[in-house]
């Protein structure tokens, strides 16, 4: 009887150090859990999902239905903020090459975690035994896929294999983004963009993005 008891009274201490143990951890996991949510509503934009792509090279009409298609500027209208009008300019870039670079990034804290934006940036490119570089960037721009952007977009090239950008502005529900500016960069070169949403009432949120994109 003396063990039976001995054994009993064991068990029932076990069973209650148990529970006080499970106590603290329970509080530690639902602390944990919101501090997650917490985060999730911050207004900092997440960078660490850059992602960037570089198209195949296009010609010169090519590129310009891209700008149409990406940006929603009409081929005669980015022709003329390209080429500022000039024959002998379009002449001479008929059968040079051009890419487009993509700078995308995810933005967790819109919407849990949809695309941030694209910056595009079209680059006369020149390529020779395995080695290619840009000539000069030659268009660029900046879209969301929800939300219209107010700002300015500044870029550069530091050296032949990097654009420097930073995009400074705030996101507006229910709006498009429009273009105007811009002009050509060569190397060491810089240049900006005003970006304007068509509404400007409905705040999302502020950005601040400056990068480097490697080519």
């Amino acid at each position: 009887m003396k063990m039976k008891s001995f054994i009993t009274t064991t068990l029932i201490c076990s069973s209650l150090l148990g529970v006080l143990a499970v106590g603290p951890f329970a509080s530690l996991n639902a602390s944990a859990s919101e501090v997650a949510k917490s985060e999730i509503v911050t207004n900092e934009i997440d960078l660490n999902s850059d992602e960037v792509s570089i198209s195949e090279n296009m010609t010169k009409d090519e590129m310009l239905q891209s700008i149409f298609d990406e940006l929603g500027v009409s081929k005669e209208q980015a022709e003329q903020n390209i080429f500022k009008g000039s024959q002998r300019m379009l002449r001479q870039v008929n059968e040079e090459n051009f890419v487009l670079v993509r700078a995308t990034w995810q933005d967790r804290q819109i919407n849990n975690s949809v695309e941030g934006g694209t910056a595009y940036f079209y680059c006369r490119t020149t390529e020779s035994g395995g080695f290619r570089a840009i000539k000069e960037i030659i268009y660029a721009g900046f879209n969301h896929p929800k939300y219209g952007f107010s700002g300015t977009l500044q870029y550069g090239l530091p050296d032949a294999n990097r654009i420097h950008y930073t995009l400074n502005g705030a996101l507006y529900n229910h709006a498009t983004t429009s273009i105007s500016g811009g002009g050509s960069v060569g190397v060491t070169g810089v240049g900006s963009i005003n970006l304007s949403s068509t509404v400007t009432t409905n705040f999302v949120k502020n950005v601040f993005v400056t990068r480097d994109v490697r080519f």
